[in-house]
């Protein structure tokens, strides 16, 4: 039960720590994010041409139309990539719990755990 415990914190925290790295921090931005976001504007320019649109005469508030820039906007919710981000890590945990690879899970799901805490706690202090 106390293992059970250890990694259910574990996994709240690696997918606290994968989160803000989506949604908050700059190399997150710029490993995952800014790229994920060109894909979805690719399709969506896309999209408009072959409705006749042109992409160029789209304004700031125009919603997502294809499904690639709607799934895009989902990166600057916390709340909505939070519960992806978890779910991943949860399934993660529950392939590997009773297997070899838990040591090496936990270990990576520690350090980011670890990353958390410290960020936060630093955060505050400075």
């Amino acid at each position: 039960m106390k293992r059970l415990a250890a990694d259910l914190a574990l996994v709240a925290g690696a997918s606290l720590r994968l989160t803000r790295f989506i949604t908050t921090d700059t190399l997150g931005e710029w490993l995952v994010v800014g790229r994920l976001k060109a894909w979805g504007d690719y399709h969506e320019a896309r999209h408009l041409l072959a409705r006749g649109t042109p992409p160029e005469h789209v304004t700031e508030d125009h919603e997502p139309e294809s499904w690639q820039a709607r799934a895009v906007t989902a990166l600057d919710c916390p709340f909505c990539i939070g519960f992806w981000l978890g779910a991943a890590v949860l399934a993660s945990w529950l392939a590997v719990r009773d297997t070899r690879l838990a040591g090496p899970w936990r270990y990576v799901a520690g350090a980011l755990t670890l990353n958390s805490a410290v960020g936060h706690t630093s955060a505050r202090l400075d």
